[in-house]
């Protein structure tokens, strides 16, 4: 399966993407982390924070529809990259995990 990729994304500068992963940045990435159980999810991270720069309509409607796409490339990520299907499922379960946290506390990043 392949990751979702929004319209315009890969029209970005490599090196402008490059900078942008999971967490909020600085001392908020030691408790974000980009990897879930030693799985790098770094690029469904990066394209979460495409849509959250670059969306120019910006509703509590379309949020909720970019988190869903990071939990869904997060999901494909582990998917395509685990095997052990114990592991898989603790990996699943960190995902919803990490989108949870994006549900409860990203408002001010989507609007900020």
């Amino acid at each position: 399966m392949e990751l979702i990729d929004p319209t315009g994304y890969y029209d970005i500068p490599k090196e402008e993407r490059d900078t942008w992963g999971c967490g909020p940045g600085g001392f908020g990435d030691l408790l974000v982390p980009d990897t879930v159980y030693g799985l790098c999810v770094t690029e469904a991270c990066r394209r979460h924070d495409f849509r959250y720069r670059k969306r120019r309509v910006k509703s509590e409607k379309t949020r909720l529809l970019d988190d869903k796409e990071l939990l869904a490339n997060m999901q494909i990520i582990v998917h395509n990259h685990t095997k052990n299907w114990f592991l898989r499922r603790l990996r699943f379960t960190r995902c919803r995990t990490m989108y949870w946290f994006v549900r409860k506390f990203g408002k001010s990043a989507y609007y900020g």
